[in-house]
């Protein structure tokens, strides 16, 4: 009689190496970018920005060009400081662009994952809470801060090279930075919180831009009307900008309100961010 060998089919625990398992966000935040770029609109949002980056990077180069030329007597005044406005356009060129980003690919972004029920496939195991939202996160930003970042390079580059002081350039490149960073985060942690809230794409869509285009009307009004321009800087978007500000060019609102853009960038943050950790930790899952 045939004897057989007799195999152990019973599970055994993985002996193996394991990686940091915060680096399980940036698996989250690839995915999320790839699928965004196959959406039409995100292509086409993209390329809106890359026409924004090319207008603000032909302005400049007309404007280095014109001061070094000695034909921009008209222009001295912001001739004067160019090195330094070049930062300051760096942050706000891509305003539009980046918003409409956000609202495509950041507000609808745990909604969607909400009504497909794809918490249980994400925090099952083994993706924490924590990592899935610094994923979602940097994948709802990441062609934001692409298009953000890259229009900075470019920008920073033409002056260096069109006669921009090397070290004034760097400077203003290392203030800049910062705040145009945390734009895109704040507004993307907003979207995120907002979006965390309902089941529907449409309706966080609608909130999202709601809160920031009447909260921006509100505060600019008020501002105005009260001749208090710090309120400005209490805006989601509008904080960094007012940071920026203050980081380049030396802008103040004067005392303790010069510490409003930083407190209310955190605060935004914060806010949405803590929105949306708290909604995804009353998420129903069944773990393995």
């Amino acid at each position: 009689m045939a004897e057989g060998a007799i195999h152990d089919l019973k599970y055994k625990r993985y002996t193996g190496g394991r990686g940091n398992p915060w680096l399980r966000a940036l698996v989250v935040a690839r995915w999320a970018m790839v699928l965004q770029l196959r959406q039409r609109w995100v292509k086409v949002l993209f390329g809106l920005g890359i026409i924004w980056a090319t207008v603000s990077i032909l302005k400049l180069a007309m404007l280095s060009l014109f001061g070094n030329s000695g034909l921009g007597s008209a222009a001295s005044g912001l001739l004067a400081n160019l090195d330094r406005e070049v930062g300051i356009t760096a942050i706000e060129a891509q305003q539009g662009p980046t918003f409409l980003l956000v609202l495509a690919c950041g507000a609808p972004a745990l909604a969607a994952d909400l009504n497909a029920g794809a918490f249980q496939f994400h925090f099952a195991r083994p993706i924490g809470v924590g990592q899935y939202l610094l994923g979602r996160l940097l994948g709802s930003a990441g062609w934001s801060l692409v298009l953000s970042y890259g229009t900075f390079a470019v920008l920073m580059s033409v002056r260096l090279v069109l006669g921009g002081e090397a070290l004034t350039v760097l400077k203003t490149a290392a203030l800049s930075a910062g705040p145009l960073g945390l734009r895109v985060l704040a507004m993307t942690a907003v979207a995120l919180g907002l979006s965390s809230l309902t089941r529907r794409k449409g309706l966080a869509q609608a909130m999202f831009a709601g809160l920031v285009a009447g909260s921006w009307v509100l505060l600019f009004g008020v501002a105005r009307v009260a001749h208090k321009p710090w309120l400005e800087a209490l805006h989601v978007t509008g904080s960094a900008e007012a940071l920026g500000d203050m980081l380049v060019l030396h802008r103040r609102f004067g005392g303790w309100y010069d510490a409003v853009p930083a407190v209310a960038c955190a605060l935004w943050l914060g806010l949405g961010l803590g929105v949306a950790a708290w909604r995804l930790s009353r998420a129903e899952v069944v773990r393995g």
